[in-house]
């Protein structure tokens, strides 16, 4: 995992500046793409599952039990360094080396993984907010984004993390047709790689905050 000083101290000034202002930013736009009407779920495998209390176990070894107020009591640079000790706790636990990028100038993504350079980029307002719902939606976001870096790894890689084949080629199809939320929010929604990464996420915080 790689995180520059310099990436770290950018993400410090622009968001001392986003968190003043956000608030209100959020109640305008929205921090995130916010999927319409009933959504899809995906069936976790034995491994999936695993994994899902696994990385229960880390989020609570590395903030404690009440996480958001252990959080809320870390000043800008314990929250940034926790989040990394936890990223890097998750990425030897999934078999990934994903690099790993903060941001803090768009209100419209949380985080997302490119596979083309390998990043996992995560907008650090989340994290340095003060309102629980949006500290709760960044942790959601690392295992989201994490997910969609286990799908592609088992795409390229057969039988890691016991993925099956059809599986990996139905996430390889979905990923060579992928619907952007800015065209379709409902389909890109309900896609399969989508709805996979959503329902990870998902497990993965069933109980903890």
């Amino acid at each position: 995992m790689s995180i520059t000083l310099g990436t770290i101290v950018t993400a410090l000034l622009v968001a001392e500046v986003v968190c003043a202002a956000v608030e209100f930013l959020h109640d305008l736009w929205g921090y995130c793409v916010n999927a319409p009407g009933t959504l899809c779920t995906a069936e976790m495998s034995e491994t999936d599952i695993k994994m899902q209390e696994q990385t229960r176990d880390m989020i609570h070894e590395t903030f404690g039990e009440n996480i958001i107020d252990s959080v809320q009591d870390m000043d800008a640079a314990q929250r940034i360094k926790s989040a990394q000790n936890l990223i890097q706790a998750l990425q030897k636990e999934y078999d990934l080396d994903v690099k790993v990028e903060f941001y803090g100038d768009d209100r419209h993504q949380c985080g997302f993984y490119n596979s083309r350079d390998n990043t996992l980029n995560l907008n650090v307002a989340d994290l340095l907010s003060k309102t629980p719902e949006r500290i709760q939606e960044f942790f959601d976001t690392i295992i989201h984004e994490l997910r969609h870096a286990v799908q592609w790894k088992a795409i390229r890689e057969a039988g890691y993390w016991n993925v099956e084949e059809e599986r990996s080629k139905a996430w390889a199809k979905n990923f060579a047709n992928y619907i952007s939320a800015s065209v379709d929010p409902r389909g890109y929604a309900n896609q399969l790689v989508e709805v996979d990464a959503r329902t990870f996420a998902s497990g993965c915080l069933e109980g903890v905050f």
